[in-house]
């Protein structure tokens, strides 16, 4: 399933079919915070009414390393999963665009910076694993004391279709700030285009769904995602 059938299979479930036979949808989640006491408010996705071959069920591992398993958009890198080829049945959105790390404000960054590596060239070029992890982005994001990672290009994608249910859910919770008209990074990698290495963004400032490949070395915004 192509990028663009994807997108207009979940855009046809969404508004089109009947409730009962098709049902991607937000819920607010009190979700119990992880090691340590009380609750947090969350916006869940769950792709309810999915064809089994659209979705990753639940319990799969997704993340290597505490990152998003890195992957192309049709393929994993060696014997990693094709990840971007489905979507979590069910996952959390974050309820605020991540910062850079746990002591500055600022929320713009790298591609590299988003997914938690310093490893600069190394790290830039499509392979298995990063080598220079670090806190920054989805990695340093601890909300609720859990694991969160950068969104797949396939996650953005539904999280674009479902952004009015994420402000919804998101509404009176202490913290929480909608999907701004930002452009986001996907972890999906593109092949190089000489010298270039881009990763997939999706431009939440579009009136139509617009996704493409951008330079990981500039700076974008990044809502992590938490699997559930």
């Amino acid at each position: 399933m192509n990028t663009v059938n994807f997108l207009i299979f979940f855009l046809l479930s969404v508004f089109i079919f009947p409730a009962g036979l098709y049902g991607q949808c937000v819920k607010r989640k009190s979700l119990e915070n992880m090691g340590a006491s009380g609750s947090s408010k969350y916006a869940v996705i769950f792709g309810e009414g999915m064809p089994e071959v659209a979705y990753w069920p639940i319990g799969k591992r997704l993340t290597r390393d505490d990152r998003t398993v890195r992957h192309g958009v049709s393929g994993g890198y060696g014997d990693n999963l094709n990840v971007n080829s489905r979507v979590s049945f069910r996952f959390i959105v974050a309820p605020e665009d991540a910062p850079l790390n746990a002591s500055s404000s600022d929320k713009m960054m790298t591609w590299l910076q988003a997914c938690g590596s310093d490893g600069g060239s190394q790290d830039i070029v499509p392979k298995v694993a990063f080598s220079g992890l670090v806190e920054t982005g989805c990695a340093a994001y601890k909300h609720g004391g859990r694991k969160w990672r950068v969104p797949t290009q396939r996650e953005l994608q539904l999280m674009w279709v479902l952004r009015d249910g994420i402000r919804y859910a998101y509404t009176g919770v202490s913290g929480a700030s909608p999907m701004g008209n930002h452009k986001y990074w996907s972890s999906t990698e593109e092949l190089p285009v000489g010298t270039v290495y881009n990763a997939w963004i999706f431009d939440f400032s579009a009136t139509f769904p617009r996704s493409h490949p951008s330079d990981k070395t500039g700076y974008v915004y990044v809502r992590c995602v938490s699997d559930y």
